[in-house]
């Protein structure tokens, strides 16, 4: 065999070989993904490339990609009717509501509980009362 019949033979068996695991991309992808057995728990924007600014979009990406639960850090500062559009379509997929943060910018970084300050415990049961 010559050696350029054998590079060419080669490299199409190569590409042949390889050929499957180009074929769809993850948009083409046949089937949902499976769901975790970890309760993973992701927050907005963190596959904003993937599906924009829409939190609910977001939330569905999320749901089809195997996650069942939702950090959102920043749901106080949210709108009653985004917090009601994400609370409806979590509902609707089955998913869980994870963590949110109380009080970040009082206590972060600082004794807190451990201070024994009473005016903190005081300013952190309002805020827990009216997340």
């Amino acid at each position: 065999m010559e050696r350029r019949s054998f590079v060419a033979a080669g490299v199409a068996a190569g590409a042949a070989a390889l050929t499957p695991l180009v074929g769809a991309s993850a948009q083409e992808r046949v089937g949902p993904d499976p769901v975790f057995s970890s309760d993973f728990a992701p927050h907005f924007g963190m596959f904003g490339n993937h599906t924009g600014g829409d939190l609910v979009d977001q939330l569905r990406w999320m749901h089809e990609r195997g996650f069942r639960s939702l950090e959102d850090n920043g749901m106080r500062g949210r709108s009653i009717a985004d917090q009601e559009r994400v609370a409806s379509e979590m509902s609707r997929l089955g998913m869980r509501m994870g963590v949110f943060v109380l009080n970040p910018d009082t206590a972060f970084g600082k004794v807190t509980f451990a201070g024994g300050d009473a005016a903190f415990a005081e300013d952190f049961l309002t805020d827990v009362k009216e997340s």
